[in-house]
């Protein structure tokens, strides 16, 4: 028998509580399947959710193989899978990967109406683009001054540290004539989404984006009596996708990549992470085409329905993804 192709994955390991750099066989794609060489993928807090047990990862599934944000090219296609072909440069996994867009958009601002963005991380700073290329007054909420900057370099009007500022409720209340329209939060904290309720005017929406490890509590009296409303739109089925490429391309949004690291160096960018000391988003560059943090399998992400091309095309001069 020959030798089995592998590749590297950064994965963690339930049982020792380490997240390793392990040889893991490349999957063959099933029909509908495509299997993507990675060259860039970044880390979000739904990795840190999965390996503190957050979320509902198959207890099959030993060790996780960390990362879902990934960009490459497409190595094979099954024999059933259209549109595309060897070599084309994709991005995918979109099931939640456009919720920076979607609860922008789903705020419905009017041009001119205040949005507050609570949290200004990567997502947070793609969200103050998304708002103000949609005409919206964006007011960004952080503890750390250094993302509060980043937040105003991509367009936000006004910024507030809630931590260091006993007075910001009162002097966003001020700016915006009684408190926003919408706030999004982008933070994973209890605190954030009871600071980003308290920024809001009556009957303003507050838009639930970050996944806090413990409940919120909501009176329903608040809601039943119209002091506020609350919303979620973070999934993003495939069909939708097309609308948030579009308009990524045409205002010219980008991610704000602070880093590029080595695959080794994963534990590493998940201790920043979670010692909140990454102003955006932290990226893994590949050098070897045989490194990957993420692969497709059907079981999961049927890639064959939820793949997008992205690449500089007439229709899309300015490419949301460079791989």
């Amino acid at each position: 028998m020959g030798s089995i192709a592998t590749m590297r994955a950064a994965q963690f390991h339930r049982d020792t509580g380490k997240i390793q750099v392990n040889e893991v066989p490349i999957p063959e794609p099933d029909d509908t399947e495509i299997l993507v060489k990675i060259k860039s993928a970044s880390l979000c807090h739904s990795d840190i959710m999965a390996i503190e047990g957050w979320t509902p990862t198959p207890s099959s599934v030993k060790p996780i193989t960390l990362g879902h944000e990934g960009a490459g090219v497409v190595d094979k296609l099954g024999s059933k899978v259209t549109g595309f072909k060897a070599g084309d440069r994709v991005g995918f996994l979109y099931i939640t990967g456009c919720c920076w867009f979607n609860t922008v958009e789903s705020c419905e601002l009017k041009p001119g109406e205040w949005l507050a963005v609570v949290g200004c991380g990567g997502l947070g700073q793609a969200a103050v683009q998304y708002a103000k290329a949609m005409s919206a007054k964006v007011i960004a909420l952080d503890i750390n001054d250094e993302t509060l900057a980043e937040a105003t370099r991509v367009g936000a009007d006004l910024t507030f540290n809630s931590a260091t500022n006993p007075n910001y409720l009162d002097e966003i209340r001020k700016a915006t004539g009684g408190g926003v329209r919408a706030a999004a939060v982008y933070s994973a904290s209890i605190a954030a989404y009871e600071n980003a309720k308290n920024t809001l005017r009556i009957g303003g929406l507050l838009m639930a984006v970050g996944l806090p490890a413990k409940s919120f509590p909501v009176n329903l009296t608040e809601i039943i009596t119209g002091l506020y409303r609350l919303k979620g739109d973070c999934t993003g089925i495939p069909q939708r996708m097309a609308h948030a490429i579009d308009f990524t391309a045409k205002h010219g949004i980008e991610p704000n990549v602070v880093s590029f690291h080595k695959l080794e160096e994963v534990p590493d960018m998940i201790a920043k992470m979670r010692a909140q000391k990454s102003t955006g988003r932290m990226a893994l560059k590949v050098a070897c085409s045989l490194d990957a943090i993420v692969y497709i399998n059907n079981k999961y992400h049927p890639v064959s329905n939820n793949c997008q091309k992205v690449g500089k095309t007439a229709d899309n001069p300015s490419s949301p993804i460079e791989v």
